[in-house]
């Protein structure tokens, strides 16, 4: 068979247009004039030459087809629309936008951090009106609790509540009170007042901040402290509530004094070991001619003012110097003294004695008189015969000193004045109900 030039022609064409390389066709296309110029012979091979050459190009053909479809520019439908789904692009496995930028508080295993562009947060921060500290040794997780700072660069101890809050003022934490400056959250300790936190009063924190109470010896000196309010007390305290039958002084820096002093134009004297105010006896006679005949209804003082003059050696003894007719009068106007029956009941004393400043505790038995004489407090009791010589009638004393089984009595009337057994004082106590209608005992520590 012989391919016509003209015929060649077209199927090169055809070959080009589907796709066959330029280059290839032009040169096949010099290389078929050649073989149209030969011999016949050679015309038939050619020929046959070129209908395997145009079968081989079919099979590149359909073969360059399927290359140039995996690799044409013009999009993939179904490629776009499963990109568009899947939120990726075939650029890049991680595109920008699905990177997560942590920033603020985050939770993790029970544990609080705080991110800023994805990065934690490490120490100390201040976040919506807050100081938070994260830890800067472990994993940087958000800490509670008391917390000292000096890893951090301040030399404070601070609190953060379970929210990781810093704290200030007042705090009370695991049953104890605490003070947090106002300004830095900083944990005080040692005396402090408290007028800058809304309370009138000293206080005392110890080294690990705790609000102190009671009686407490700091730096040499001992101190009291409110068992409520913790506040520090000053002046005269009676330690009664405190485990202690002593009455104190504690000065206007809130320290315990000693020895004898003068307070307020009075002498006043307190044990060097253990400053309990000593009384110091002074005696008055009930029938003193300057008030002995002075009479309050229908009896005068030298006949039933015994309990009047014995509150008056009692209450001078303690530094305020007052006569039996100033007590009398007082207890006249405000007590039973000589109402109708002669003399004044227990009720009467203890109204007496409390105006003046005094404290009053029954004593039920012989210790309690001996401990009480002992810790410089003066007893007043009331005794009838044989104690005293006289039928009928009970008499108060008062009994100030002890020592060895034996009492010291201070007797208005001066009967029984001197050194007696507390037995025999004890056994001859009054058992008239009008002198224990009180304390269901005669016998009453005084003490200021």
């Amino acid at each position: 068979m012989i391919v016509s030039k003209k015929n060649l022609t077209i199927v090169l064409l055809t070959i080009s247009l589907a796709g066959y390389p330029v280059n290839v066709m032009a040169d096949n296309t010099q290389q078929s004039s050649s073989q149209i110029s030969a011999t016949s012979s050679s015309q038939v091979q050619s020929s046959n030459a070129a209908s395997s050459k145009i079968q081989s190009d079919q099979n590149s053909e359909s073969k360059n087809q399927s290359e140039i479809s995996s690799s044409s520019d013009e999009p993939d439908l179904s490629s776009s629309n499963k990109s568009e789904k899947s939120g990726k692009t075939n650029q890049s496995d991680t595109p920008e936008s699905d990177v997560v930028t942590k920033n603020g508080w985050v939770t993790d295993n029970n544990r609080t951090f705080y991110y800023e562009n994805n990065h934690k947060v490490i120490g100390e921060k201040f976040i919506d009106g807050y100081w938070y500290l994260f830890d800067k040794y472990t994993d940087g997780a958000m800490v509670t609790g008391f917390q000292n700072l000096a890893g951090y660069g301040q030399n404070k101890t601070v609190y953060y509540n379970a929210n990781g809050q810093m704290l200030y003022g007042e705090q009370k934490v695991g049953g104890n009170w605490y003070l947090f400056n106002n300004f830095n959250g900083a944990r005080m300790t040692g005396f402090q007042n408290l007028a800058g936190y809304g309370q009138n009063k000293t206080v005392y924190y110890n080294a690990n901040g705790q609000m102190l109470y009671g009686e407490q010896k700091i730096t040499g000196n001992w101190y009291l402290f409110d068992k409520f309010s913790g506040a520090r007390i000053t002046g005269f305290r009676s330690l009664a509530a405190y485990g202690h039958n002593k009455t104190v002084y504690y000065n206007s820096n809130g320290q315990m004094l000693y020895g004898k002093l003068v307070i307020k134009n009075t002498v006043y004297t307190f044990n060097n070991q253990n400053g309990a105010l000593y009384f110091e006896p002074y005696y008055y006679a009930q029938n003193n001619i300057a008030w002995g005949n002075v009479r309050f209804g229908n009896y005068t003082m030298a006949q039933t003012g015994c309990v009047m003059a014995s509150l008056a050696i009692v209450i001078t003894g303690y530094g305020n110097n007052v006569t039996p007719l100033q007590v009398a009068t007082y207890g006249y106007n405000h007590g039973t003294f000589n109402h109708g029956e002669p003399g004044a009941n227990q009720k009467t004393l203890v109204t007496v004695a409390m105006h003046y400043g005094l404290t009053t505790k029954g004593l039920t038995n012989q210790s309690q008189i001996q401990n009480t004489l002992e810790n410089g407090h003066p007893v007043v009791i009331a005794v009838q015969r044989p104690f005293i010589p006289w039928y009928g009638v009970t008499h108060e004393i008062v009994v100030s000193k002890y020592s060895a089984g034996k009492v010291y009595v201070q007797d208005p009337l001066g009967t029984t004045t001197g050194w007696h057994t507390l037995s025999s004082l004890w056994n001859y106590r009054s058992t008239v109900s009008a002198d224990s209608m009180y304390f269901l005992t005669p016998a009453v520590a005084l003490s200021k």
